[in-house]
């Protein structure tokens, strides 16, 4: 074999050797991001815990982006908070339905459709759905045909914290449905439409990708963005905000913000602001184990320390489950010890 060939085979060798050297370390991390919850849970269950805080409040909202309803407890499930079970009553799961636009299919949210903050959602039963606006109310049956007729849509709604657009898989109501939730909140016959969310997100667009222009900065910024987003494809089930960060944050601003308007789920009391950000797992109660899904990973950047502007951003932490059960207001709620400063 010439010496040539001999050559070009080496370097294709240790070319390979060296691509498989620096992408292994990569591919481990990544298997590791995707590791089973009962398996992280095993790992957890060994760790030391220590108390932080209490749960101060809870809220569900049944509309996406619409009003919510304080609770005293509930269940923390996989795919989203769920009302606890009355004798005589069903249960409501939060962001269980959405409200969009039937041209542009974009879900609408109660602060630039104020509208909405006056309708109230009820549980009639395990089936049925009350939706009522004043004196007026439309009832949904989640067994209905065109809840099975697989009548699905595809629906957009802005999270301004992550700044990414979620594309999320609904299924209509009917027209029915359409034309009252229209009458209630525009007056007209058409224009909006209901639809009933299963937690199933299609894809995503982060912001970066919205600006082509900014090439100078996109590639700097967009790479971290979308390693976060890697293992996160799904809009926010469950969002948290610590009571002592909104004061902080309140101090300065002339238009006081409120929990709900973040779209709390709970709120904890703790003794730091800012410090719930940089944790990556939470205990609450006894057994529900939940994630931060993007914790606070500059160490060397104190939050307090940041724009105001930029400290709304870190208000809503968003979390998954990955041990689920009941939570209650006034629950205790702990970090790893390993954590506490």
């Amino acid at each position: 074999m010439p010496y040539t060939a001999i050559t070009v085979m080496a370097a294709g060798c240790v070319a390979a050797g060296v691509v498989t050297l620096i992408t292994l370390p990569k591919i481990f991390k990544r298997l590791k991001k995707f590791q089973s919850p009962s398996l992280k849970m095993i790992e957890l269950a060994k760790e030391e815990w220590v108390k932080i805080g209490t749960v101060k409040e809870l809220f569900v909202y049944p509309i996406m982006c619409g009003k919510e309803i304080e609770i005293r407890e509930c269940e923390f499930q996989e795919n989203g908070l769920k009302t606890i079970i009355d004798m005589n009553e069903g249960s409501l799961r939060d962001k269980m339905f959405v409200i969009y636009d039937e041209e542009t299919h974009c879900v609408q949210t109660c602060r630039n459709f104020t509208a909405m903050l006056r309708l109230r959602v009820t549980a009639i039963d395990k089936y049925l759905i009350r939706f009522k606006e004043d004196n007026d109310y439309f009832t949904v049956d989640l067994r209905s045909s065109n809840l099975k007729s697989h009548n699905v849509v595809e629906c957009k709604v802005w999270n301004n914290p992550s700044e990414t657009l979620y594309y999320l898989e609904c299924i209509d109501c009917g027209s029915e449905a359409a034309s009252w939730i229209s009458g209630a909140l525009t007056g007209k016959s058409t224009g909006l439409r209901l639809g009933y969310y299963k937690n199933k997100t299609l894809k995503i667009l982060t912001l970066w990708d919205s600006f082509g222009g900014l090439r100078e900065i996109k590639d700097s910024l967009k790479r971290p963005i979308e390693s976060e987003l890697e293992e996160n494809k799904q809009l926010p089930v469950y969002t948290m905000v610590a009571q002592q960060s909104l004061e902080e944050v309140n101090k300065s601003l002339l238009n006081q913000r409120t929990s709900p308007e973040l779209g709390a789920n709970f709120v904890i009391l703790t003794q730091k602001p800012f410090s719930e950000c940089q944790y990556d797992y939470l205990k609450i109660g006894e057994n529900v184990m939940v994630a931060n899904i993007k914790p606070w990973k500059r160490p060397r950047i104190n939050p307090m320390m940041i724009p105001n502007d930029l400290k709304i951003k870190l208000l809503s932490v968003h979390c998954k489950v990955i041990n689920p059960g009941k939570v209650k207001v006034n629950d205790d709620v702990y970090i790893r010890a390993s954590l506490d400063e």
